[in-house]
């Protein structure tokens, strides 16, 4: 009787450290992910000031015409707008299945 008590206890003690390692171990990635999605919607900003910023220079269309200016353009509305699609897809993702917190 006395091996089997020693038994179970060893059992929960152990199943309750892997529990807690696990619970820290998944409370640490959801830090980091709210760090990324920071630094995503920072960066999101960013593009789309500069985006603004550039179109209010060039207002008649000649920059964005030239290959080399016209390229950096380009390349500022295709991030922007994989940006914009990652947080309608991550959005709608979250809307899907809510998450409570602390």
């Amino acid at each position: 009787m006395i091996a089997l008590v020693i038994i179970l206890f060893l059992a929960v003690a152990g199943l309750s450290y892997f529990v807690w390692n696990l619970l820290r171990k998944v409370e640490r990635y959801e830090e980091d992910i709210q760090l990324k999605d920071e630094f995503i919607i920072k960066f999101k900003s960013m593009i789309e000031e500069s985006n603004e910023k550039m179109q209010k220079l060039d207002e008649k269309g000649a920059f964005e015409s030239e290959d080399e200016t016209g390229f950096i353009f380009k390349g500022l509305r295709d991030i922007a707008f994989g940006i914009n699609s990652y947080f309608q897809n991550y959005t709608s993702t979250e809307e899907e299945t809510p998450t409570t917190k602390k």
